[in-house]
């Protein structure tokens, strides 16, 4: 829970900051306008204007391995990444068995039951925000997991709710670029 809670500070943080990319996140564009940004250990393909937001505190959000967002500011996607030792689980632990933790451990947020959709196993929560950033008042997460070599990786991908179900299918399709 307290790391979820950290997530929903980075996101107010990262809507509330003016957007800026690199031009070195925007080479190697693909015929479709996607290129594949790797941070930490993590690859993900996304439309070119999506780049690494470099500027989290790491001292205040140790749990976020990397975060993108776009020039727009609307979208944040954030990765949280916790290693099997961590956990204390073995390799027999499935991405699947951690989505499940992570679902059932996460009270007092989740707005949904786990589902599966175009192949990708996620669940979504909402999060009501305290503070007014940007006119967002309420933001949805959609959340899936992954399984690496030693790790867990727990991608979250973020929205004003207003905005979530014009940006599901986009965030369906990218669940399905994440490579380690």
């Amino acid at each position: 829970m307290k790391r979820f809670i950290a997530i929903l500070m980075a996101a107010a943080m990262l809507f509330a900051l003016a957007a800026c990319g690199s031009d070195s996140a925007k080479n190697n564009v693909d015929a479709d306008g996607n290129h594949a940004l790797s941070s930490n250990g993590i690859t993900i393909t996304l439309p070119a204007d999506y780049y690494i937001y470099d500027q989290l505190d790491k001292t205040v959000y140790p749990d976020i391995a990397t975060a993108f967002t776009n020039n727009a500011g609307d979208v944040a996607i954030y990765v949280i990444s916790e290693k099997f030792t961590e956990l204390g689980v073995d390799s027999s632990f499935t991405a699947d068995d951690y989505l499940d933790a992570q679902h059932e451990n996460s009270t007092g947020m989740i707005t949904s039951v786990i589902k599966e959709e175009d192949g990708v196993r996620y669940y979504t929560y909402t999060y009501m925000n305290t503070e007014e950033i940007k006119d967002i008042v309420t933001l949805e997460y959609l959340n899936v997991a992954y399984k690496s070599s030693d790790a867990f990786w727990m991608v979250q991908f973020c929205c004003a709710q207003s905005d979530f179900d014009k940006k599901k299918p986009d965030f369906l399709k990218w669940a399905k670029t994440v490579t380690f």
